[in-house]
């Protein structure tokens, strides 16, 4: 293999801890602030940290994106080490991290190209897992990155909520409306895609374990050519045997090869609050 590219993301991807260590991905953190304290998203604070600090104070901390200079540690060092650098970037839609990254690309040219991946949190695993895909087959950087961009459309999200605490803007959701609705034991599953962003799915009520029952059920029975060679089941705090029965459920209708659970990470956490489950796939 004669490309030399590293694979850059920031914190809000969520990624399988094998497929950081395996592809040798580099991460820029994003800044969270507890009141005066500032901590740097997984190097020193936990989704744990965040629903300990909403418990104490009942204030979520305030997420910052990372700074020019943050950017600048983590490229550089690569650039000098003879690396092309592919940052595949969250969402422009909900942070500014993609916009600082894109001052790198103009600033060394050929040195550094970036992706918006229109995604958050576990979806943009599938690009990270293609890139390393394209990268091993030795194709140019330039093409890579045309190929993702093209690639984004195949991947699939549905996230449900359990916890309304925590809503501060999802989709067509604000903490006015998440309000009403824990208020009514309504439970949105709501729809994430690269062509339109967040979107509310299908409103359910009842116990949370009925509902991920019908969720689970309408998601998995549609007709969608499914990727069958991986499925990423994201979570925020939800328990080993709840998780496992989730994933019993969804085999039974579309037997995926590989299965990888990923606990979200601060940022996404203080959004979706606890017990929230996401569901990942590509279409062939």
């Amino acid at each position: 293999m004669s490309n030399k590219i590293a694979i850059v993301v920031d914190s809000v991807a969520d990624l399988p801890e094998s497929y950081i260590k395996d592809y040798n991905v580099k991460r820029v953190p994003l800044v969270l602030t507890f009141g005066i304290e500032e901590r740097l998203d997984a190097e020193q604070c936990s989704l744990h940290d965040v629903f300990e600090y909403y418990d104490k104070t009942h204030e979520l901390p305030i997420t910052s994106p990372p700074t020019t200079e943050m950017f600048g540690q983590v490229f550089i060092p690569l650039i000098h080490q003879g690396y092309q650098v592919l940052y595949l970037g969250t969402s422009s839609r909900f942070s500014k991290a993609y916009e600082t990254a894109k001052t790198f690309e103009k600033l060394f040219e050929k040195k550094v190209y970036t992706l918006d991946t229109r995604f958050t949190c576990a979806p943009i695993s599938f690009v990270v897992r293609k890139a390393h895909e394209l990268i091993q087959s030795d194709m140019p950087i330039q093409l890579i990155v045309k190929s993702l961009r093209e690639y984004l459309y195949k991947i699939h999200c549905e996230f449900i909520i359990n916890d309304f605490n925590f809503v501060k803007e999802i989709g067509n959701m604000n903490a006015f409306t998440g309000f009403f609705a824990s208020l009514m034991n309504v439970k949105p599953a709501l729809t994430f895609s690269a062509e339109k962003g967040v979107q509310n799915y299908k409103n359910y009520t009842g116990k949370f374990d009925k509902v991920v029952s019908a969720f689970i059920n309408d998601i998995f029975h549609k007709k969608t050519l499914f990727d069958d060679s991986l499925l990423i089941i994201a979570h925020t705090l939800v328990d080993s045997y709840e998780l496992e029965a989730v994933k019993n459920s969804i085999l039974n209708i579309v037997p995926f090869k590989e299965v990888q659970f990923v606990q979200a990470g601060s940022v996404i956490g203080s959004h979706l609050g606890r017990g929230a489950l996401q569901f990942s796939y590509a279409e062939k």
